[in-house]
């Protein structure tokens, strides 16, 4: 059977992806704060804890182009960078998009799967730690099972 390519299932998919998510709530402290209701967005889920932005030691201003733009000052850096505790610290943004949306855009994503006409983008930052990589691990394998319940 083929993936619908309405908006339906996406709807399906994404509170029930956001609900196995909040079951690490009380196996990890970086999901402490953490509510299905709120990480669900428009199409995509986000959710972010212990998140600190620090100033960036690498952050300059450099002159962009000095024969066209003399003047015109370029960041090569941001201002300020995340710093992820340990502990708890965790970013995490699921995305949902329509590949027609991505050609037109001709946006340059790095998903890590398409499932009918979408494709799904996954970005779990913190500190590298063996906790980090078992959430990675759970939420990808939580990803890889809806992505296999909805082909079916």
């Amino acid at each position: 059977m083929a993936f619908p390519s309405d908006d339906s299932v996406l709807k399906d998919l994404l509170p029930r992806l956001a609900a196995d998510i909040g079951r690490l709530k009380g196996r990890y402290e970086h999901f402490a704060s953490y509510d299905p209701a709120k990480a669900v967005v428009s199409t995509d889920i986000h959710y972010e804890h212990g998140v600190r932005w620090i100033p960036n030691p690498d952050y300059k201003m450099e002159l962009e182009d000095r024969r066209r733009h003399p003047y015109r000052l370029r960041r090569l850096a941001r201002k300020e960078i995340p710093s992820y505790p340990p502990k708890d610290g965790i970013s995490l943004s699921i995305m949902f998009e329509k590949k027609e949306i991505i050609r037109q855009m001709q946006r340059v994503a790095l998903p890590y799967a398409e499932v009918g006409d979408f494709v799904i983008e996954v970005n779990i930052s913190g500190a590298e730690t063996e906790a980090m990589k078992e959430i990675r691990k759970e939420i990808l394998e939580m990803i890889d099972r809806e992505k296999a319940r909805v082909e079916k």
